[in-house]
């Protein structure tokens, strides 16, 4: 998976599973609801072993959340969802399919790799309607917004500059101590803001060509050898229904996916079991203790890898 949309797509399949499971903190589940932008934002942030600890903390026993906690126990349930896809496919990238991961000497020095692109437009395909549900749109694959009508009178990728990832940067500035006059002189201000602010490093072109040109030998390698993504798994008949569930199923359908699941069946077992744990830290159900195995983000390397390998035989 990317750096981004494939944890967004995990953030989202931890939610419609969370929806209906009783176990779930109620609270943290209206959360995201009533914020999801920032459970998507969250998701694809980093960092989450140094902060998800300081945050549940803060939060600890404000349910129910109010204010600004709503949206900080959203991007909380979201930071979640990415330790639980690093975790979970960390693990399958650097072992089980270390030489698609590791060897690509054209892209070596531009992440993510193909193996990662090419299951993030599975997912996208298989999970969002081909980018249909929000946060996502249709275009988002094309080449230059060839799909937009507007497309034909732009410059598309100055347009992208001025309207993507600058307005991005500078909502961020307006946030940070760069903009506030706090913090000391302008000049740390601004060396602070810069450290913080993470480098759009990902060439859209090569996800536009796996969506439109797919490679037949990747999509072996990558999605189909290994058993990427099955729609038949249990636990996806759970995260697209409707309305509550026994926990009883629910539980049925995760172990299923541990014990004979697709890889992406796997990493969304292990990402509601965590909103389970994350819930019950905050509602002081657990002690901050219980947060160990989402910050330490290894959910079982061994079982990730030979995981792969069962589903080659």
């Amino acid at each position: 998976m990317s750096e981004y949309i494939g944890h967004v797509i995990v953030a989202k399949d931890m939610l419609r599973v969370a929806r209906r499971w009783g176990r779930v903190s109620r609270p943290l589940v209206g959360a995201v609801e009533a914020a999801p932008h920032a459970a998507w934002l969250g998701s694809g942030s980093g960092g989450g072993r140094h902060g998800i600890g300081p945050l549940a903390e803060a939060l600890r026993g404000r349910v129910p959340f109010r204010g600004d906690d709503v949206t900080r126990a959203a991007f909380l349930f979201g930071w979640t969802s990415h330790q639980a896809a690093d975790g979970y496919f960390k693990a399958v990238y650097r072992n089980a399919l270390a030489v698609a991961y590791n060897a690509l000497p054209d892209h070596a020095k531009s992440p993510p790799a193909d193996v990662a692109v090419v299951h993030d437009v599975v997912l996208m395909r298989e999970r969002m309607d081909g980018g249909r549900e929000a946060p996502f749109a249709p275009s988002i694959f094309d080449y230059r917004l060839e799909s937009e009508p507007a497309a034909s009178v732009l410059d598309v990728p100055s347009t992208e500059a001025a309207f993507g990832m600058q307005a991005q940067r500078e909502a961020f500035a307006r946030m940070s101590d760069a903009s506030r006059g706090a913090g000391g002189a302008l000049a740390d201000r601004l060396e602070g803001y810069f450290r913080r602010l993470d480098p759009f490093y990902v060439p859209t072109d090569r996800y536009a060509k796996a969506a439109h040109d797919p490679d037949p030998e990747q999509l072996r390698r990558f999605v189909h050898d290994v058993r990427f993504y099955d729609p038949d798994d249990a636990v996806f008949a759970i995260a697209d229904g409707e309305g509550p569930l026994p926990d009883a199923d629910v539980e049925a359908a995760l172990a299923a996916a541990d014990a004979r699941g697709s890889l992406y069946a796997r990493v969304v077992a292990v990402a509601a079991r965590f909103a389970v744990t994350l819930g019950d830290v905050l509602e002081g159900r657990a002690d901050l203790d219980a947060l160990g195995p989402i910050l330490e983000a290894q959910p079982g390397e061994d079982q990730a890898i030979e995981a792969v390998y069962d589903a080659s035989l």
